[in-house]
Parts: structure tokens; C-alpha cells; sequence
């Protein structure tokens, strides 16, 4: 750090709000950065429910989740940003936290990157834009990944797929090749989502996006 020369250092993980779940965890790490740097800001993007159930279901299976979606959904309905970030709001202060939404009325230029530049004060310009990656799994193989995780190891040991469930990805994916179609959900389950965090959201838009008519 001390040899960089940089004015500005940005650190980004999904993991530090989702494992940083406590006053005290937050304010260690709080305390951690703030003895290394003169000015500490914390920016978080907060998604829709609706959109984050989808991926985290599409997620799960990918590490071995065997349940049907509907399973699933039943018992994930309810994500309350509010309670979360009323965490980091009393530990942190409003003044070094930014709130921003991934929806794209939201976004600046209606994207992410641009977006995340923007509120970073960075230059985009000349940035070389990275391809997407790690993208939601298609129906067709939450379906093949669902039969093949109650009977195979997802994992070995080293974290990575299992030799044998890697094995049989390769020989079964040409059965579901050009089968794209998303999972999706209905527009009565995504109300229901929404009227179930509605509470919650509604504190939220008061306090950081009066402007807005909803949150999300």
C-alpha cells in the first residue's frame, strides 16, 4: 500500500454484506480499514427480491440444492434489505454510506458498470469492459443439475466440481443443447414477493429514495 502511489484503493466483495451480519463484525471491519485509510466510503447495490430469488435458487442448485423451485421459493419469499441495512447504517453513519439500486431506471446510463464508475468517481472511459460471467443457469439445466444432485457429489474435496459430476455434465449437456428458456416467475409469485417485502422496502425508499414512487 505504502508503494502504490494510488489516491484511491476499491475493494469489492458480495461476501462482506452477506457473512457480515452483526454491529460488532461490521465495526471491525470498519475499524480495520479506517487505521490504513484517511476516508472510508461503503457503496451498496441492493437488488429486487423478485430478481434475487431467481439467482439465488439458480445458485443453490449449482452447489447441490436438489429441491423444486417452488420448494424453494416458500421458504425464501420474505429478504429484508431494510433489516440488513439498518446495520450498517447505525455502525457506519449515513454520511459514508451510499446506497444505490440495480434496477435500471436506477442505474446511470441504465447499466451496472457505468453506474458503479459513476458513484466511484472513476473515469470509464478506455476501461477494457469485462465479458459476463458466472450467468444464471436455464431451466433446462436446473433441471439436469436437480437429478444429477441427488445421486452424484457436486464437490470433491478441493471445493471444485466433483470428477464424476463433471464427467456427467459433459456426456448429458448435448440432451439439453439450444434449450435456453430462463426459469421465470409468474406474475402472481412476483407480486406475492413483493407485497411480502413491501414493508420493508417502503422504509427503505423513505429514508434513501423519496423521489422514487416504489423502491423497485
Amino acid at each position: 500500500m505504502a508503494g502504490a502511489g494510488a489516491l484511491r484503493f476499491i475493494g469489492s466483495s458480495e461476501h462482506i454484506h452477506a457473512w457480515l451480519a452483526t454491529p460488532e463484525q461490521i465495526a471491525a471491519l470498519d475499524r480495520f480499514l479506517c487505521a490504513r485509510f484517511s476516508e472510508v466510503r461503503y457503496l451498496l447495490y441492493l437488488r429486487p427480491q423478485d430478481e434475487l430469488i431467481l439467482s439465488s435458487y439458480s445458485e443453490a442448485v449449482r452447489r447441490g440444492e436438489g429441491q423444486d423451485f417452488e420448494t424453494y421459493l416458500a421458504r425464501h419469499m420474505r429478504l429484508s434489505h431494510w433489516s440488513r441495512l439498518k446495520l450498517w447504517h447505525h455502525v457506519i453513519g449515513r454520511a459514508r454510506l451510499e446506497l444505490r439500486l440495480t434496477s435500471p431506471d436506477a442505474l446511470a446510463e441504465g447499466d451496472l458498470l457505468s453506474d458503479f464508475c459513476k458513484a466511484a468517481q472513476i473515469d470509464e472511459s478506455g476501461l477494457i469492459r469485462p465479458p459476463r460471467v458466472n450467468e444464471a443457469l436455464s431451466a433446462a439445466e436446473i433441471a439436469l443439475r436437480r437429478r444429477l444432485n441427488r445421486v452424484l457429489p457436486v464437490l470433491g474435496r478441493d471445493g471444485q466440481l466433483h470428477p464424476l459430476y463433471r464427467m456427467a455434465l459433459h456426456r448429458l449437456g448435448p440432451l439439453i443443447r439450444g434449450r435456453a428458456g430462463r426459469l421465470a416467475l409468474s406474475q402472481a409469485q412476483r407480486a406475492e414477493i413483493m407485497a411480502r417485502n413491501q414493508m420493508d422496502n417502503e422504509k427503505i425508499r423513505k429514508r434513501y429514495f423519496p423521489e422514487r414512487q416504489v423502491l423497485f
